[in-house]
């Protein structure tokens, strides 16, 4: 089996598994894979803004911190805004 997970609450986050015990991605892997994109598309981008729920900053700041790890030529300036449930 395939497991590949990150130890985020070493970087004030949450533990995160981003491959699951079949070997498929699951949404934090797809979102380093976006990560990726966004650099493969904007070589020169000096700012990447990601807007989200509050709920979902945690998760965020272990994505951002796991593809940091993982693929550190990448490393981009992330600006995670969060913005609270509207009614």
């Amino acid at each position: 089996m395939v497991h590949i997970s990150s130890k985020g609450s070493q970087y004030g986050a949450f533990d995160n598994v981003f491959i699951s015990s079949h070997g498929n991605g699951l949404y934090g892997a797809h979102d380093m894979g976006l990560i990726q994109l966004k650099h493969q598309d904007y070589p020169n981008l000096d700012l990447s803004i990601t807007v989200n729920g509050e709920e979902q900053a945690a998760y965020f700041r272990g994505v951002i911190a796991a593809s940091e790890l993982a693929i550190p030529e990448l490393k981009v300036n992330c600006l995670i805004m969060q913005l609270a449930w509207l009614n």
